[in-house]
């Protein structure tokens, strides 16, 4: 058994943990966590409506009288678990849509009522917050332990960057282990049943329903990595069910026609179960330091075999990729989404484009691409942009989430169901997301603007990496908010396939979570936030302008088939295009004109793209639409006088 990675890294806010959830008070192996064990005891008491699905309903009355939440990130808990937790993503869309189409806030806060996520999950997903809360036992450990993890080892801070490293722990798989190998007993405790509702018991028990949402946390295998399976499948495996306190007692009972029924309950000891899952808790093996050690290098070139590299001149130095996966060593049931890795790290002045299989539901994380440009047009699980400076980046729709850490100057243009920036600065995204995006801001991580500020001055660089000052994390400054602006002829089928809207795009509503969010700039009923703190802000329609994909790349189906006899690469420097029929190419930079809603059809373009008639898949706001419109009036009318 390990722990999913995915819920940690992509679930958990990098935020200091909400003060409510950790309120002290004595539980049956812990002192902590009272406000957590409360919703269980608060929603079993509400029958349906929370157990063992919580409504939201239930969850928002607990979040905004109980833990002191303003509704905004009372939905944005309870819909980030919920899209974690739902493995058919076609239901989230069908909430979306739902949700899109009502006329006023007050049907689409009964349309959030009707949403549910199981009740264990939901306790799972609020105890996972804090496994960044501070520790002041922590803080003064020693430094010289060399497991799991020492700090004066593994230190990444560099002074030549100017975003240091941020102390959460979500990040590292290895912390992932300490922390359910550590707190385990208490996990277990938070979703066992209350004595009320156990008869006859000496110790708390848990039942059938708490262990299956028990593999939201863990999965694993039981025949040597040749299938991966939910913790639940493998409980319930007959060589391992007695080893985990299973018990099932049968009784009967008088219903109201006072006749006899016989009734049964499942339940697992807590002592038991906790003992087994423990000797069998590992390390997951699907980590990032894994995929790089272990897994397939890859060398992604341009088509066409062309040299793969961007420079002022030819001398320029270049690095070489480190690109590496571990989809050779997934097996071909791999549970639940999240354990095919691609790694891209320090790709510097180069181009890399790609769609191809390999990419196909995997998670992404590039790493220091510097001066970049990467192009991954297929659709993904997850991403992660971790320290890259003034690089372009591409990315075909994302299933899940879209994590921005510590970039600067960057421009990302995607479709992600979840987008979420932390520490980044001066990047501009042109995003299409049915959710809004989440800025994670420390309460003095980001610069007040003027007295009215909601957030102190930032400290000054000088004093980042000062031996005297502590690290801090930083906030977001200057981010640039716009619509989706490209296009390429697989991406309906790619939206389709991740189950994303295309008329859903709260790209302009974003949200800022950290001490602040009480704030009433944080609400969702407010359209136009209060921008003027320099964290973020609206791409103005005269800024707007398509982009280009400047390249042909190979269809996924022409690729994919076996090359004749007497085919040879093209030389260097030659396009597919004449080596190639027409009709086996995306010429992406033409799948975009001036004009959106031009009608017209080039003749040169022939029959290979079938999204010219409609080059923006997806809607623009009127005012984007409107200005691209008039730039193409005065294009024609520059084009017509210099003909003149």
């Amino acid at each position: 058994l390990w722990p999913r990675a995915e819920l940690f890294i992509y679930g958990v806010f990098q935020i200091q943990p909400l003060p409510r959830l950790a309120s002290h008070v004595r539980l049956l192996f812990s002192d902590k966590f009272k406000n957590i064990k409360k919703l269980v005891y608060y929603a079993k008491s509400k029958g349906r409506l929370g157990y063992p699905n919580i409504s939201y309903s239930v969850w928002k009355h607990v979040a905004c009288n109980k833990l002191q939440l303003p509704e905004s990130v009372a939905w944005l808990y309870f819909q980030t678990c919920l899209i974690l937790s739902t493995s058919n993503s076609s239901s989230l869309r069908e909430l979306e849509l739902t949700l899109a189409k009502a006329k006023d806030d007050s049907e689409s806060e009964k349309i959030r009522h009707g949403a549910s996520v199981e009740l264990f999950v939901l306790v799972l997903f609020l105890y996972a917050q804090l496994i960044n809360k501070l520790s002041l036992r922590s803080s003064v450990a020693s430094t010289s332990a060399e497991w799991p993890d020492s700090p004066s080892r593994f230190s990444d801070i560099s002074t030549d960057q100017s975003t240091p490293i941020r102390p959460f722990r979500n990040t590292s798989e290895q912390h992932h282990f300490q922390f359910i190998y550590e707190n385990l007993l208490e996990l277990l405790d938070l979703i066992s049943e209350p004595e009320e509702f156990v008869l006859g018991s000496k110790e708390h028990l848990l039942s059938v329903d708490a262990v299956e949402a028990l593999s939201f946390v863990l999965e694993g295998t039981v025949d040597q990595m040749n299938s991966i399976r939910p913790v639940k499948d493998i409980i319930f495996d007959p060589n391992v069910l007695p080893k985990t306190g299973y018990s099932s007692v049968s009784y009967f009972e008088l219903n109201h026609h006072k006749s006899a029924i016989c009734l049964s309950t499942r339940t697992f000891g807590i002592r038991c179960l906790h003992s087994w899952i423990r000797s069998c808790l590992i390390q997951n093996p699907f980590t990032v330091e894994t995929c790089i050690l272990r897994g397939t290098r890859l060398q992604w070139t341009l088509p066409g075999g062309r040299e793969n590299f961007s420079g002022s001149a030819p001398h320029t130095p270049t690095k070489r990729q480190r690109i590496a996966t571990n989809a050779a060593h997934i097996p071909p049931t791999t549970g639940l989404r999240g354990n095919k890795l691609i790694v891209i790290a320090s790709v510097s002045r180069q181009i890399i484009a790609r769609t191809s299989r390999i990419l196909r539901h995997a998670t992404v994380k590039i790493h220091r691409a510097n001066s970049a440009f990467i192009y991954l047009l297929s659709p993904l699980r997850s991403v992660t942009l971790d320290r890259c400076r003034g690089s372009t980046i591409v990315l075909g729709p994302i299933e899940s989430t879209l994590f921005i850490s510590g970039c600067e100057g960057c421009l990302v243009i995607s479709a992600a169901r979840r987008v979420v920036l932390a520490a980044s600065r001066c990047c501009t995204l042109n995003i299409a997301t049915p959710t809004r995006p989440v800025l994670l801001q420390p309460a003095f991580g980001a610069c007040g603007g003027g007295s009215g500020g909601a957030y102190p001055a930032c400290p000054s660089p000088s004093s980042l990496f000062s031996r005297s000052s502590p690290i801090v994390p930083l906030g977001n400054e200057e981010i640039m908010f716009g619509p989706y602006n490209t296009t390429y002829p697989e991406l309906a089928k790619h939206l389709d396939r991740v189950c994303l809207a295309p008329s859903v795009n709260l790209w302009d509503q974003p949200l800022i979570l950290g001490p602040e969010s009480t704030r009433s700039e944080c609400t969702r009923f407010n359209k136009t936030p209060v921008s003027g703190n320099c964290v973020w802000d609206i791409l103005p329609p005269q800024d707007f302008y398509p982009f280009n994909i400047p390249m042909v790349v190979t269809s996924e189906d022409q690729r994919e088939q076996p090359q004749p006899e007497g085919h040879c690469t093209p030389p260097h420097g030659r396009t597919l295009g004449k080596q190639l029929p027409i009709e086996s190419l995306h010429d992406l930079s033409r799948a975009l004109v001036t004009c959106p809603n031009s009608p017209r059809r080039s003749a040169h373009v022939g029959g290979d793209l079938t999204t010219v008639k409609q080059p923006f898949f997806l809607p623009l706001p009127k005012s984007y639409s409107d200005a691209i419109s008039n730039r193409a009036q005065l294009y024609a009318q520059w084009r017509q006088l210099v003909k003149v």
